[in-house]
């Protein structure tokens, strides 16, 4: 839902990747959570000054 709301800030400028997987439960605040994954998406979007990548994971990939 929070990069359907920011679209318009990366709409034909900026690719965004998502690897969206199941992460383990936490005892998290829900108010404060939702700060973190509208900031950091719409921070990253304003750092990136003309075409770009996002890369949005919700687990870390496995490494070989």
């Amino acid at each position: 839902m929070t990069l359907r709301l920011l679209e318009p800030r990366w709409r034909e400028r900026i690719a965004v990747h998502r690897d969206l997987r199941r992460a383990p439960p936490r005892r998290v605040d829900p108010g404060q959570l939702n700060q973190v994954f509208m900031n950091l998406p719409r921070h990253a979007c304003d750092a990136i000054a003309g075409t770009g990548n996002i890369w949005v994971m919700s687990a870390p990939r496995a490494t070989r």
